[in-house]
């Protein structure tokens, strides 16, 4: 059937299953379970013109991956107790030190979240919960105290909730059709990874870029920077991609847009897509207060939809440009990557 079908048929799964087990959800809500802090305010900091936040422990707005990532860690190391040499997930420690190698999504996603409350990561990222969950087991160190457990998450799990309801259905869904294609009903054929299809597609819109690039410096025709420039805008999609998942070269035609795949790890799968609209979404609130997004900012001026879009025909340029001054100052330590060199080359 159409995916449109498919996905329909999934979401009217889960909302039955939802019905009949509950109606508590992952997200934010008015009401909060004993031993967990209050959601972060929503930029409130901002329009009271206070840049400290004293419940999340985040001084103003850093544009910086690194900068978010302390943040963050001092943040949930402060209102938990969680070691810096640890990993909290659902209000228990793990050391996952020896595994960092070993994991399938690649040793950078752990080394990120070391020291901080990884709890929405990991469910975000992992289907199989039965499996991950028992591998997470022969890693665990101990539980922290119910008063504290749960202060840096902002999320309620609920196992009959809609968000885990609409998990478990989704998994299904692909496990089984995964062992239709296979003849075969073990999870090991489930797909992790990009189809055939798609990897030829994108082989595709690579070669296409290489030869209309080489086409442009060769010729040096305006037509030719057209079409180049078409060709490139492409790979932002194919490296956002590919930056998600687990590490492939694929993941550095990101790179060569000027913006940084290993910084966007952070600023866009470990912040934005798992904080949406909250003070930890770095992508949301650094533009501030040129655009807003936020639940305590419902309007912009009617001059956002000029300026906005001359913002992110420029961002690319606006965050090498931060990313170059980072680098030059001696006080931000930002680590200088190879892969910051592609666009030069």
């Amino acid at each position: 059937p159409p995916l449109r079908v498919r996905v329909r048929r999934v979401l009217q799964m889960a909302s039955t299953a939802g019905a009949a087990g509950g109606v508590a959800r992952a997200g934010w809500s008015e009401s909060v379970p004993a031993g967990r802090e209050e959601v972060p305010g929503m930029r409130a900091h901002w329009r009271a013109g206070d840049r400290s936040d004293t419940r999340i422990g985040m001084s103003g707005v850093t544009m910086s991956a690194s900068g978010w990532i302390a943040g963050k860690a001092k943040r949930d190391q402060a209102a938990t107790g969680c070691p810096p040499n640890l990993w909290l997930i659902h209000g228990s420690l793990y050391d996952l030190s020896s595994y960092i190698a070993k994991h399938p999504g690649g040793p950078e996603w752990l080394q990120l979240t070391r020291g901080t409350d990884c709890t929405a990561a990991f469910e975000v990222h992992h289907l199989d919960e039965e499996k991950c969950k028992a591998i997470l087991a022969k890693y665990f160190v101990r539980e922290l105290p119910s008063d504290v457990r749960f202060k840096a998450d902002p999320y309620v799990w609920d196992e009959q909730g809609f968000y885990k309801t609409l998990k478990r259905a989704v998994f299904q869904h692909i496990k089984k059709s995964s062992a239709t294609k296979s003849n075969s009903s073990n999870t090991s054929s489930l797909a992790t990874g990009p189809s055939r299809e798609m990897l030829a597609l994108t082989g595709v819109a690579v070669g296409f870029w290489v030869a209309s690039f080489a086409w442009l410096c060769m010729s040096g025709s305006v037509v030719a920077g057209f079409v180049a420039g078409l060709a490139l805008f492409s790979l932002v999609g194919l490296g956002h991609n590919f930056f998600h998942q687990r590490n492939t070269l694929l993941r550095y035609v990101w790179d060569l847009t000027l913006m940084s795949s290993h910084e966007w790890r952070v600023t866009h799968a470990l912040s934005h897509h798992l904080y949406p609209n909250l003070d930890l979404d770095i992508e949301a609130s650094f533009v501030e207060p040129f655009i807003f997004f936020m639940r305590d900012q419902p309007t912009n001026h009617w001059l956002v939809l000029v300026y906005a879009h001359l913002f992110l025909l420029t961002s690319c340029f606006i965050d090498a440009g931060r990313r170059a001054a980072e680098c030059l100052r001696a006080s931000t330590r930002h680590e200088v990557r190879p892969e910051y060199a592609l666009p030069l080359v």
